[in-house]
């Protein structure tokens, strides 16, 4: 199956407290295209920052995936999202490889 790109224009950043035993993921970025109207925003998909194991990412179809990373990828990934524009959220949903790129190709 072919690799599907997600375009994203905006983002925002969720940091959790790491008090919860329950979680392991420490960063939640959460990526948003920006609609024609220029008023509202429709996600794309979630980056997520895992202090531990990381697990498989997901696929939800246009809407939606989730790309999971080690938290000690967050200071390049966040270079990447305040340096670049536009990025894109990449995965193929057969192996749910996925990659965050700053092209579409």
């Amino acid at each position: 199956m072919p690799v599907f790109f997600h375009k994203f224009d905006t983002y925002h950043i969720n940091y959790l407290t790491p008090d919860n035993p329950d979680k392991e993921d420490l960063i939640v970025v959460f990526c948003s295209k920006v609609l024609e109207n220029m008023d509202e925003t429709e996600p794309v998909g979630t980056l997520r920052f895992w202090k531990n194991k990381v697990p498989n990412n997901l696929y939800f179809g246009n809407q939606n995936m989730v790309l999971n990373y080690s938290i000690d990828d967050f200071p390049r990934i966040l270079d990447i999202l305040r340096n670049e524009k536009p990025c894109y959220l990449c995965m193929d949903p057969d192996t749910k490889y996925g990659y965050l790129a700053t092209k579409y190709k």
